[in-house]
């Protein structure tokens, strides 16, 4: 009598399906990783962003003896104290206020965030830094 063993070829359905759903799972696990590093990395660069803004306030101020006006904005900075104003991580203008009511907080910086909205929590304020 012969015995017929029988030769596996190949992958059946379900090893495939479990092996699909592993590189599936890690791809999410790096994709997650990697978005929250990001995220990381805009905030520290809008933050980098206001202390160049701010250092170049206080010398502003320095010279003249008050804070620029909301209305006169960050551009009287330029160019005697920054080559360009700095734009947020997402390339957005920073919005600036003057006077804000405030003796010990003279101006505010804001940056909206990844959202680009006014007043959600993912905003940035120069206040928040400190």
């Amino acid at each position: 009598m012969l015995i017929h063993a029988r030769i596996r070829r190949g992958f059946s359905l379900l090893e495939m399906m479990l092996v699909l759903l592993i590189i599936t799972t890690l791809v999410g696990i790096v994709v997650v990783n990697m978005t929250s590093r990001s995220q990381r990395a805009n905030v520290q660069t809008t933050t980098i962003s206001m202390k160049q803004i701010e250092n170049a306030l206080k010398e502003y101020h320095f010279n003249n003896g008050g804070f620029p006006t909301t209305d006169q904005g960050l551009a009287v900075l330029t160019p005697d104290y920054l080559e360009r104003i700095p734009r947020d991580a997402w390339r957005e203008e920073f919005e600036y206020i003057s006077p804000t009511g405030d003796p010990a907080r003279p101006y505010m910086i804001i940056s909206m965030g990844p959202d680009r909205e006014p007043g959600t929590e993912d905003d940035i304020i120069n206040w928040d830094l400190e």
